[in-house]
């Protein structure tokens, strides 16, 4: 009986050091994937900014130099 017990929680405690070690693992990748989510948002803002920027420098330049 006691040997049974001994058995039980040695199973019980590797089923526990299992599940936090994935649940470790999972936020991991969670949060490289949303840092390279972050990563991606700040390169297509970059690029969106820069279009407009070259699109209405166009538009400045065929005012003259005229003070905004």
């Amino acid at each position: 009986m006691k040997r049974t017990f001994t058995i039980i929680t040695i199973l019980i405690s590797l089923s526990l050091i299992g599940i936090i070690f994935s649940q470790v693992s999972g936020i991991k990748n969670m949060m490289l994937l949303r840092e390279e989510q972050i990563r991606q948002r700040a390169s297509d803002a970059t690029k969106t900014v820069a279009e407009e920027l070259e699109q209405h420098k166009g538009s400045f330049s065929a005012r003259g130099n005229r003070k905004l």
